[in-house]
């Protein structure tokens, strides 16, 4: 198959990429190419904005769009203008925002909250409207037959730059003694970049329709859970101290800013107990939670030379200051 990724080499797309050079199709990248240009030179790439360039696609025949970052609707509306009629199928990466994470139990037949097809700016407010517009775009655009839609959770792994899963390992692996909060009952899901990009291009193989959530893991997983196990698979001799949402207070420490991903906010409820046995049976496997992990931690590495240089969260300096 001939694949159009829109979209850079910085994380998702260079997974993409990669998988559907694995499964022997031919892959094209179009993007601007300033980010991370030196990666992937066996892909051809096709310069261009697609806020001022997507004319230049106009002509060329792809089996399959796959499309990364579309965050207005505005960019799908101009891509299919461009691109229907010489496509087989576009898939556009959405995400679970889309939904009301205030609710839990979401799944593919829960409505998503509301569009909005105006706003300019990306914020915590607009974005998860704006995705749902763009679906709306590409649906109204080129029909349900040629339209697939993959709604991520959390994504994580190998070039994750964001640090927040990364965060965990990365101090596990640097620390004799860390500080943790306790987290009760409450869950974690995520989507490994890897599992992501494999399920993208099986299905484009498989021509599926409609939407797809893509999370994990199926069972009901708990954070404290993952934070063991990134003790195990790391660094068993770390000693974890659990402590109290009143001990933050009484140390004036910002549990949601300094520890990354403990969402035990009502309003977020619902983003770690989305339903994701749509995509399971659709084929969506998971890699070992090992691989992730040290797949993180391998990739943050080579980007980066200490947990001091980690994006969010404590540093360790800091949490050295707390553990003597």
């Amino acid at each position: 198959m001939k694949m159009l990724i829109l979209g850079g080499k910085k994380f998702i797309g260079y997974h993409i990429a990669l998988e559907g050079e694995k499964r022997g199709h031919h892959v094209t990248f179009f993007n601007r190419g300033k980010t991370y240009p030196e990666l992937l030179p066996q892909f051809e790439c096709i310069n261009g904005d697609r806020n001022t360039d997507i004319e230049r696609l106009k002509g060329l025949n792809f089996d399959v769009v796959i499309d990364t970052c579309a965050y207005f609707p505005h960019q799908v509306k101009s891509a299919c203008e461009v691109l229907g009629e010489t496509i087989g199928k576009y898939l556009l990466v959405s995400s679970v925002s889309v939904y009301d994470l205030s609710i839990t139990g979401i799944n593919e037949d829960t409505e998503v909250a509301g569009y909005d097809f105006d706003s300019k700016e990306i914020t915590n407010e607009t974005y998860g409207p704006l995705k749902a517009a763009a679906e709306k775009t590409l649906i109204d655009q080129l029909g349900e037959d040629k339209s697939l839609i993959i709604r991520p959770g959390f994504i994580v792994g190998e070039r994750d730059h964001s640090d927040r899963f990364t965060f965990w390992p990365v101090l596990m692996n640097e620390m004799d003694k860390m500080i943790v909060p306790e987290t009760k009952n409450l869950l974690f899901q995520f989507i490994d970049v890897k599992d992501l990009a494999a399920f993208i291009i099986l299905s484009a193989e498989k021509d599926y329709t409609g939407s797809y959530i893509l999370t994990g893991p199926e069972k009901t997983y708990l954070f404290k859970d993952f934070i063991l196990d990134c003790q195990r698979i790391i660094n068993p001799e770390c000693e974890l101290e659990f402590v109290s949402n009143e001990w933050f207070n009484q140390q004036s420490i910002d549990k949601s800013m300094s520890f990354p991903l403990c969402h035990d906010d009502e309003e977020a409820k619902g983003l770690f107990k989305v339903d994701c046995s749509k995509a399971i049976k659709a084929g969506l496997s998971y890699r070992s939670l090992e691989e992730t992990v040290k797949d993180a931690l391998k990739w943050f590495y080579e980007y980066k030379s200490t947990g001091e240089e980690l994006a969010v969260g404590m540093k360790p300096e800091e949490m050295k200051k707390l553990t003597k």
